[in-house]
């Protein structure tokens, strides 16, 4: 069998002890397990093997005894190992004591003392004709024993004692009553019982079934608590089990593997029934069978609950989905549609916006004011999802409305300021540039209310001068100050300049180590070439800011609005009629 394999099937001798061990140290190594730990699973292995070619089978008698791997939690590691040769319990078997002198020294019978020195948890079963042994280890730093000094081997017993299974008839039959499955139990029966059963200390953080395991005992919490940790699709469901409670029952009654996990939360004792003892003992009696009847029942009734809950939840956020999807499309509607400004043959308009989430806070606008004035519009609501999907469209509407009212655009700004800071009780505010632009005379006219700066590519500049970034007193925020003014800058494009307009998430794109683009590599990018057209630029500020970002999550909407001013445009001349002399 090759050693990538997680089972082992080998002959119960000796000379096969090395070739398990190589093996787990294999399997040990391609997990990336510690030294320490390594050591340990190799000594307890080797002990465990040894033990059972010496004594596991008579002598001439052939054998065989089988090893699996599972990694445990927390990169600890589970092994099993099981024989079908006599029955053995390395928990219930005494080490010999230490010899009072070296002549007195007998050989043997310290390979038990070492493994349960070094494993962190010992679990036996008899099934059927086969012995199954258990070992769980951990960590060191996880292990119960790892602050604690290694003693000799000899010395363990009275180390370990106190977490060895011991008799259950020890414990008080009152205790024993109040647990869920013996409830109404006579205290005679109970005792009767508890002469085949186990007590089990576990300390926190111990395994007492694992996940996808056969399950051989159902066990009752006598102390403490344990935790039922469920993994699936990458989640973990988690339900704690008090005193009285009980576990194992549904691996017990299906024989299928246990669907989930059961450790101890917190240090705890449990009584541990063979399935032998729980089938012909315990469920043969009318109360347990009602009783365990009444738990399978509660825990029916809860699961149902949970699933229903988890339906709710479900539709509560397919129609959430469904609103969002639908601010989405209004959102969208509400942004022009190309071709932008189709009807002006002078420019040359396009844009690009990304959401970052189904709902952005970004927006961009293109109208007409009259027949030779245009207005370009980029701007970036605080907030995202539909608060900011709401406010952005409250603000486009009054943007478009009083700007459109041909008053001087510092005007128009100071009133939808004003407008914007009335019933808005979550305070959003807006960052915006407005651009007027005469088509005429190729003027540009805007007002920065706390956006970055556009940006202008002059056609005829040399390379060095080709970008210029239109610097201007940037008024505050739209929403935040009431009465607040606004001041206007202008400036002249010429024949095939072009003005770009964006928002922060441009300049703010982060890569997988959160470097930003920033403003001086998109500047270098829009001075190493000419654009042919605005498309052609927007285009490529979305091919570098996604060779930038390399697949990195988006953290801001991205919007470009690009402008090429093509040629100035004729003024209509409008001639009077003549008069008759």
């Amino acid at each position: 069998m090759a050693r990538t394999s997680r089972r082992l099937r080998l002959v119960a001798r000796l000379d096969q002890v090395g070739q398990a061990t190589h093996w787990a140290m294999d399997l040990a190594e391609n997990q990336g397990l510690g030294d320490a730990l390594r050591f340990r699973i190799d000594l307890v292995l080797e002990e465990a093997l040894t033990n059972i070619a010496k004594h596991a089978y008579d002598e001439g008698e052939p054998g065989f005894v089988e090893i699996a791997w599972q990694p445990g939690r927390n990169d600890g590691v589970i092994l099993q190992i099981c024989d079908w040769g006599h029955p053995f319990d390395p928990a219930d078997f005494m080490p010999a004591a230490p010899a009072q002198d070296l002549a007195s020294a007998q050989p043997g019978g310290l390979g038990i003392g070492l493994i349960r020195q070094f494993a962190d948890q010992i679990d036996y079963a008899r099934i059927g004709d086969r012995n199954r042994l258990t070992l769980m280890l951990k960590p060191e730093s996880e292990s119960p024993d790892a602050a604690l000094p290694r003693q000799d081997a000899t010395a363990v017993p009275q180390r370990r004692e106190r977490a060895s299974p011991s008799s259950a008839s020890e414990y008080p039959l009152d205790a024993l009553q109040q647990a869920q499955l013996l409830r109404g139990v006579p205290p005679d029966r109970i005792a009767d019982l508890m002469h085949d059963c186990r007590r089990k200390t576990l300390c926190s953080g111990d395994y007492l079934i694992a996940q996808g395991q056969i399950n051989h005992q159902v066990y009752i919490v006598l102390s403490g608590q344990l935790s039922v940790a469920l993994l699936s699709d990458g989640s973990r469901v988690e339900l704690a089990l008090d005193a009285g409670e009980c576990v194992g029952e549904m691996s017990v009654i299906d024989g299928k593997p246990a669907s989930a996990s059961v450790l101890a939360k917190t240090d705890a004792e449990v009584l541990a029934i063979p399935e032998e003892v729980f089938w012909s003992r315990l469920v043969t009696q009318p109360r347990v069978a009602r009783n365990l009847m009444s738990m399978m029942s509660q825990r029916i009734r809860r699961q149902n609950a949970h699933e229903l809950e988890i339906l709710e939840q479900e539709l509560r956020y397919l129609h959430l989905a469904k609103e969002i999807g639908v601010a989405h499309d209004i959102q969208m509607s509400m942004l022009p549609q190309p071709p932008l400004l189709d009807g002006h043959s002078t420019v040359d308009v396009d844009s690009l916006i990304q959401t970052a989430e189904v709902v952005g806070g970004d927006f961009y606008d293109t109208f007409s004011l009259d027949e030779e004035r245009i207005c370009l519009i980029v701007g970036d609501v605080s907030g995202k999802g539909i608060p900011a999907a709401l406010f952005m469209m409250r603000v486009l509407t009054l943007l478009r409305t009083h700007i459109k009212k041909k008053r001087r655009l510092e005007k128009s700004l100071f009133k939808v300021n004003n407008l914007l800071r009335q019933n808005n009780p979550t305070h959003m505010f807006v960052t915006a540039l407005i651009v007027v632009v005469d088509l005429t005379s190729g003027r540009a006219t805007w007002v920065n209310a706390g956006h970055s700066e556009p940006v202008l590519l002059r056609s005829s500049a040399s390379k060095a001068n080709r970008v210029k970034p239109l610097r201007a007193p940037k008024g505050i925020l739209l929403g935040v100050q009431a009465n607040i003014e606004f001041k206007a800058a202008r400036v002249s494009l010429r024949k095939q300049d072009t003005l770009m307009l964006y928002t922060d998430g441009v300049t703010e794109a982060e890569n997988s180590t959160q470097e930003q683009f920033g403003e001086e590599r998109l500047m270098d990018y829009l001075g190493s070439r000419p654009f042919d057209s605005a498309t052609d630029l927007v285009r490529g500020v979305r091919e570098q800011l996604n060779l930038f970002v390399n697949g990195a999550q988006a953290s801001d909407d991205i919007t470009l609005l690009a402008l090429v001013f093509r040629e100035p445009k004729r003024r209509r001349v409008t001639r009077r009629p003549k008069q008759s002399p």
